[in-house]
């Protein structure tokens, strides 16, 4: 497990971003360099004597110009995001104590694009050549897991600490006709960053499914709800070919929920070392182009010390991998009339160092079960998952745990609100839920829970 370093020094950051956006009327007018957007940003240490300002004004002129006479690249592209998530759980049985719980999650973003568009046929996948993203996210409700299951993972993966985070704010920029990409700024590891992700895990609840518990446990790393400076590179080492090489940067410490409540407080001294993120990802095609699976190998390094599970040295240094497999099964088992996948995954870490040592995810969705004459398709997701905690882990007391493991089955349902909806603006979603926990908190001898519940999703 992680040893906390002593903290000396405090940052306030502080960000600002300007639009100085003119109409077609103005520009055509003749004046001469579209301008449309400023960010600035500011990062100060309250000690240490010294102050670190970085600005970008006037974005235009790295993010691509276009000129009165329309040498270059369309002006810039704006767009919205708003979403709304919102748990209702209860614990029928087991665990803890039975019990009921709401909590919820709030996004606003915005995302400019700049540049050429990186797929000319498909403007609305919205990519561009460059881009600047800035979102906050408001968690916000009561813990179910805490309260009244005791499991290790959390029943919801949106639940956190209340309170207005920022969640995001960065520049990407798209080079080599989109072979080599580089994101800088801030951002959590598990949202939008391709690492570990797997898009049939992310039918569930369960945070398991999620970030892999090896890492949420064993590092204190950017996942959500924290989010944190860092550097991302992407790679596509052959031009047309599905794979894709990826590597990300961060402070060894960028705080936890609790004592990081707002995402401004950044360790960047030397003391709290590194963390280093490797993945490789291939995407097989099928012959009309469509992806037919997704394969991911990767691996993680922190530089920071580590107490030992059975209280001997602490550790320099932690580390683990992981491999992630989706696979769309439908041409295979041709009775099926829509889409069946199935994907699994499991990580690995020390034992030594690392509270949960392995982890392992595995289901099956099936999209369609409901055809509608709209085109909106429902999704039908069974899934189950394992994390195994130390054999060196120990209580306070120096005694072996009765327990070594927690296992989650879930299934769950996830449905269009038509009558709510509007076609391309917005989106509603019905999730009915159903999670079963053998061993919460897989040190003790808890009786297994069954949870169930429904989740609410609004996305603008």
């Amino acid at each position: 497990m992680r040893q906390e370093p002593n903290r000396k020094l405090s940052y306030n950051p502080c960000f600002r971003l300007e639009w100085r956006g003119m109409d077609e009327s103005q520009f055509r007018a003749g004046s001469g360099v579209y301008w449309p957007a400023a960010v600035r940003c500011g990062l100060g240490a309250n000690r240490a004597g010294f102050k670190l300002l970085a600005s970008l004004v006037g974005v235009a002129s790295w993010f691509g110009v276009t000129d009165a006479r329309g040498e270059r690249s369309s002006a810039a592209s704006a767009r919205s995001e708003f979403e709304y998530d919102g748990d209702f759980l209860r614990n029928l049985s087991g665990g803890i104590q039975q019990g009921n719980a709401y909590n919820g999650y709030i996004k606003f973003g915005e995302t400019l694009g700049f540049g050429s568009w990186l797929d000319p046929a498909d403007e609305s996948s919205g990519r561009r050549e460059y881009a600047l993203h800035a979102s906050l996210i408001f968690p916000h409700g009561e813990s179910l897991s805490r309260e009244d299951v005791g499991d290790l993972n959390g029943v919801s993966n949106y639940y956190s600490n209340s309170g207005l985070r920022l969640f995001s704010l960065w520049a990407e920029g798209n080079f080599f006709s989109d072979q080599l990409s580089l994101r800088m700024g801030i951002w959590a590891l598990d949202k939008g960053s391709g690492f570990w992700q797997s898009e049939g895990a992310g039918h569930f609840l369960n945070s398991g499914f999620g970030t892999f518990p090896v890492i949420s446990y064993g590092l204190v790393a950017p996942i959500y709800p924290v989010s944190a400076p860092c550097i991302r590179v992407e790679w596509k080492p052959v031009e047309a070919q599905p794979l894709t090489l990826r590597t990300a940067i961060f402070s060894g410490d960028v705080g936890t929920p609790a004592d990081n409540r707002h995402n401004t407080q950044w360790n960047l001294s030397d003391s709290h070392g590194v963390s280093l993120f490797a993945e490789a990802e291939y995407k097989a095609k099928s012959s009309d182009g469509s992806t037919m699976g997704t394969y991911k190998v990767g691996g993680f390094y922190d530089s920071q010390e580590f107490t030992d599970m059975s209280g001997a040295q602490p550790h320099h240094g932690n580390y683990g991998c992981y491999v992630v497999a989706d696979q769309n099964v439908s041409s295979i088992i041709t009775c099926a009339p829509h889409e069946l996948a199935v994907f699994a995954k499991f990580a690995v870490a020390p034992e030594d160092r690392n509270f949960v040592t392995f982890d392992t995810e595995a289901g099956i969705s099936y999209t369609g079960l409901f055809a509608t004459a709209d085109g909106r398709e429902d999704v039908l997701a069974l899934g189950v998952g394992h994390s195994m905690i130390s054999g060196r882990a120990r209580d306070a007391s120096g005694n072996e745990y009765p327990k070594h493991g927690e296992t989650v089955l879930e299934l769950t349902y996830q449905a269009h609100l038509p009558i709510f909806e509007r076609q391309g603006a917005l989106n509603v979603l019905v999730q009915p839920d159903l999670q079963y926990i053998i061993h919460p908190g897989a040190v003790l001898a808890t009786p297994n829970a069954l949870v169930a519940g429904v989740r609410l999703t609004a996305r603008f």
